[in-house]
């Protein structure tokens, strides 16, 4: 592509973001991968950021100790009223393992295993989701993160496909749209450009768009009457 008299190189990742890529392709994807993010190419997004995008980096950033890193002392109060466990097997010693799985047995519904991998449909649930944790390896246990079921309140809302359409209970998800720009160590550009609203059956577990299940739903802000 070219940008008056500068060749701009872009490359947009559409893959390598299930660990079993990794697992049967490593040799062809580390070339690959070592080639683009040794070119000029722009990256969307580079290694680093792929890394934080991961599973496991949720359960770093629910930790008070770094999450507090980067907050006021109220906002940090503030953020701990709505962090939901969530635990890596990284490091973790047998004794706390068995712990931890002790508690997931009594009460399988509410928890959810989670495999590093994005798009939608990869999550373990109940007894699935106990039955592969407990019979993982240590090593295979670090595929994993365990996280606390989030617990909503389902509001109906329609459910809109092609000309059908359906009235239903539906969770939600609201996210953002965030821009991260940087070259090497230097951060040039990080903002939120714009919000996401991700809808589901309530009666779903799932709730990836990719996976068919997850809708996208619009923003709707009512005024308050005046008096």
């Amino acid at each position: 592509m070219k940008l008056g008299k500068e060749t701009v190189e872009i490359v947009y990742y559409r893959s390598g973001y299930r660990s079993q890529e990794y697992v049967d392709q490593w040799e062809n994807l580390k070339k690959t991968m070592e080639t683009i993010e040794l070119s000029n190419a722009i990256k969307v997004p580079d290694a680093a950021l792929k890394l934080f995008n991961s599973k496991r980096m949720q359960t770093e950033l629910s930790k008070e100790e770094v999450f507090s890193k980067y907050l006021t002392k109220e906002e940090s109060e503030m953020l701990k009223l709505s962090v939901i466990r969530q635990w890596e097997f990284d490091d973790m010693k047998e004794e706390q393992f068995r712990e931890v799985l002790k508690e997931f047995e009594k009460a399988k519904d509410n928890f959810v295993l989670k495999p590093n991998c994005e798009g939608g449909g990869n999550n373990l649930w109940g007894e699935e989701g106990y039955r592969a944790l407990e019979q993982a390896t240590p090593n295979e246990r670090t595929m994993y993160i365990l996280m606390e079921k989030i617990q909503t309140k389902p509001i109906e809302n329609v459910l809109i496909d092609g000309s059908k359409h359906e009235k239903t209970l539906c969770d939600y998800e609201v996210s953002n749209f965030g821009i991260i720009q940087g070259r090497g160590k230097e951060l040039t550009k990080n903002e939120i450009v714009g919000h996401l609203i991700r809808i589901k059956p309530s009666t779903e577990r799932e709730g990836g768009i990719l996976a068919g299940v997850g809708s996208l739903c619009a923003w709707a802000r009512e005024e308050e009457e005046q008096e």
